[in-house]
This record gives structure tokens, C-alpha cells and sequence, in this order.
């Protein structure tokens, strides 16, 4: 199956977002059947390889292992490859929507964890492990958005390993949560975009002054409700 197809598909079963969690199924085996497909980011990947200024216009993402093949125009999906280096251990992390993970290429390890607090206390988190599996070319997982879906990818052995990724329509946008069991910590990973602007909320926050205080209470007023919560955040731990 090709990328054009299955775009296809997924925005056909995608376009009733009440019926998405009963497609789940049908939309697990197209992705299996296109994991399948070894050429399947090739073109791309040889683009961005070999062309800089290619690479330059990509929109950034959260993640910096992720490359965005296709984007839904109705924003109901998208669909991504994520290249895992070995020896080099992603922090374990929630997601913002539903996703279907395929492996395409490598293998990779998945960690699945479960949530042991309530989540009301910040920056708090209590996890342990659930579930360890690997993910062959042409093996599937599906992940749930927040604490449904928290878990960890690595390569398994010398060599990088690629793993085919389609995400839904956000039920929380902005960032996703990365979690640290040894210190119960939890921490907000933004994309660069977002990430120059909260920290510049932070360092203001960090300057205690009358006139850093009052940008910050010009930021709480953002129209993105993350935004709003670091600069409340940054306000209340101002001196």
C-alpha cells in the first residue's frame, strides 16, 4: 500500500470523528500492509539527505527523530516516520491523540507504562512498567491519548531502527508530557517553535521584576491555553 492510498483511506475512515475508535481495526492493517513496503520513505529520505535546503522548509515537531510524511488538510490525521538511534534512550512520554505505530524497518523496543497517581499534583508522576514488547518490520501497536498511551522506544542493537507512525486529531495540543520514574517527575517537551517562547516565560519569571512581571501578565492572556498555564505558573513562582 502507498502513502497516497493510505492517506486515502485514513481520511475516509477519519472524517466521522465520533466513529474513529471503531475504525481503529481496519486502520491497523492498512498501516501493517504499508509497513510492508521498504520503499515506502525512501524518496524522502533520500531528499532530505541530499538536499539542505529541503530539509530547512519541514515544519519542526515535538520530536526531533520525526518526519512528517503526510498531514491531513482537515487535521483528523497524519502520518510519520521516526528514525530511533541505538544507544540513545527517548525519554518515556504521553501523546496528545490516538496513534497506530508500525515497525518498517530495525527493531524497536516498546515500553508501555502505567500511571499510578491521580495527576493532580504538577510536575508529580508515579509510573511503573506494564508492558515490554518488539516491534519487527510489520508489527503493530496502538497507543491512547494522555495516560492511556505513556511509553518508551529505543533501538534494539547497533543500528538505527524506523518505525511508521499515524497520529489523530489532538485532543491536547501544544506539547506532550515526558515522564522520569526514578525522581516521579514530569515535564511538558514542546516543539522549537513553542519552546523559544516558554523559555523566554521562564527566564522572565526567573527575573523577578516589576517590568518582567507585567509581560507575563500580558502572556496569560494567550490564546493558547499552554501558553497561559506557563506564564501563570511562571508568575507564582516569581519572588
Amino acid at each position: 500500500m502507498s502513502i497516497e492510498r493510505l492517506s486515502a483511506e485514513l481520511a475516509r475512515l477519519t472524517e466521522d470523528q465520533d466513529q474513529v475508535f471503531e475504525h481503529l481495526k481496519e486502520m491497523t492493517q492498512m498501516v501493517k500492509e504499508c509497513a510492508h513496503n521498504r520503499k515506502l520513505a525512501i524518496g524522502l529520505l533520500e531528499r532530505l539527505a541530499l538536499d539542505a535546503d529541503f530539509a530547512a522548509t519541514l515544519p519542526p515537531t515535538i520530536d526531533p527523530n520525526d518526519i512528517t510524511l503526510f498531514r491531513d488538510p482537515k487535521g483528523n490525521f497524519s502520518i510519520r516516520i521516526f528514525v530511533w538511534l541505538p544507544h540513545r534512550p527517548y525519554p518515556i512520554h504521553d501523546h496528545g491523540a490516538w496513534g497506530i505505530v508500525a515497525g518498517l524497518a530495525g527493531s524497536t523496543q516498546e515500553v508501555r507504562y502505567r500511571r499510578l497517581d491521580t495527576g493532580e499534583t504538577p510536575g508529580y508522576a508515579e509510573l511503573e512498567a506494564a508492558k515490554i514488547t518488539v516491534l519487527n518490520p510489520g508489527d503493530t501497536t496502538v497507543v491512547m491519548p494522555l495516560n492511556e498511551g505513556i511509553h518508551q522506544m529505543n533501538a534494539i542493537g547497533e543500528t538505527a531502527s524506523i518505525t511508521l507512525h499515524i497520529y489523530g486529531k489532538a485532543i491536547r495540543k501544544g506539547y506532550i508530557q515526558a515522564f522520569q520514574p526514578d525522581s516521579r517527575r514530569v515535564y511538558r517537551m514542546y516543539s522549537p517553535t513553542h519552546q523559544h517562547r516558554i523559555t523566554s516565560i521562564h527566564a522572565l519569571g526567573a527575573m523577578s521584576t516589576l517590568e518582567a512581571k507585567a509581560i507575563l501578565e500580558q502572556v496569560a492572556r494567550d490564546n493558547r491555553p499552554f501558553i497561559q498555564e506557563e506564564a501563570q505558573n511562571a508568575l507564582a513562582n516569581s519572588k
